[in-house]
């Protein structure tokens, strides 16, 4: 059977101009091996086969090659001996050293995994800090967050949240990002009290807007608009209060020296509006 499909393949590599003569003729011939098999016992299958493969050789012998020879020249070449690997192959299967080879390449990988993860944690920590160190590489949405935060969706122009909270088992976090968690909490953190009073003496207009107004207003700045009230306002604090650093970066003289395209440019890169005037941009 593994000849006959060498066979068959040399065949067919040779075809355009005998294809219609060798369709038929195959086609003839495996209509006879499909009636054998349902006619007569099995024990004719191999004849059939056989009977396959010698017409075969016949149409191969038929067509030039070249220096004289014939593709069933090619085939006894080329062919025949890959065949007959492929059946030894399939008969005895393929030897593996599965005690010590297979075992000692498991160890391998797990240590190159390993060293890959210390690896991208490293990194992780240089770009955000002690949070870097408790991702896990293995979970599809943490990397999100992490790589792609920010981005807008090409098709809702929603923007993916900056910030993510997630609930994670503490065996699942390395003992080093929980010793700098434990180093950091217990530091004071005055700024963070100082803006908890400000927020709680200085109610914003947040406060005061129904949630389809603050569902409105995310969507006009290409946040999320899904999540409750309280989800809103906290979206729309964090998104202003980064336009508003972003915009202490650069000095109002540096604006004065831009051309309008990179104004417009710099307008949609932080959810403003681009149009208007030179002044107004």
């Amino acid at each position: 059977t593994s000849e006959v499909n060498l066979l068959l393949t040399c065949r067919m590599h040779a075809i355009h101009d005998h294809y219609s003569q060798f369709f038929n003729a195959t086609h003839d011939i495996g209509f006879n091996i499909l009636y054998t098999r349902r006619m007569t016992p099995p024990a004719y299958d191999a004849e059939g086969t056989w009977l396959l493969r010698e017409e075969l050789q016949y149409m191969l012998e038929d067509m030039p090659w070249f220096d004289g020879q014939n593709l069933y020249d090619y085939y006894q070449l080329h062919m025949r001996n890959f065949g007959k690997v492929l059946t030894d192959m399939e008969r005895r299967g393929i030897r593996v050293d599965a005690k010590d080879y297979l075992a000692g390449v498991e160890v391998q990988a797990r240590e190159d995994r390993k060293g890959h993860v210390e690896a991208f944690h490293k990194w992780a920590f240089e770009m955000i800090g002690v949070d870097g160190l408790a991702i896990n590489p293995a979970s599809s949405t943490q990397l999100c967050a992490f790589l792609f935060g920010g981005a807008a969706n090409l098709k809702t122009k929603v923007r993916t949240e900056t910030t993510r909270v997630f609930k994670v088992a503490r065996d699942e976090i390395p003992d080093k990002a929980m010793a700098l968690y434990r180093e950091r909490d217990a530091q004071p953190n005055e700024q963070s009290s100082d803006a908890l009073d400000s927020d709680e003496r200085q109610p914003d207009e947040f406060d005061s807007m129904k949630a389809a107004q603050l569902k409105a207003l995310c969507k006009e700045y290409g946040l999320k608009v899904s999540g409750k009230k309280a989800e809103l306002q906290e979206r729309l604090r964090g998104h202003f209060l980064a336009v508003g650093q972003d915009s202490n970066e650069m000095q109002q003289d540096d604006f004065e020296e831009l051309p309008t395209d990179e104004l417009k440019q710099i307008c949609v890169t932080r959810g403003l509006s681009p149009d208007g005037t030179r002044k107004a941009l």
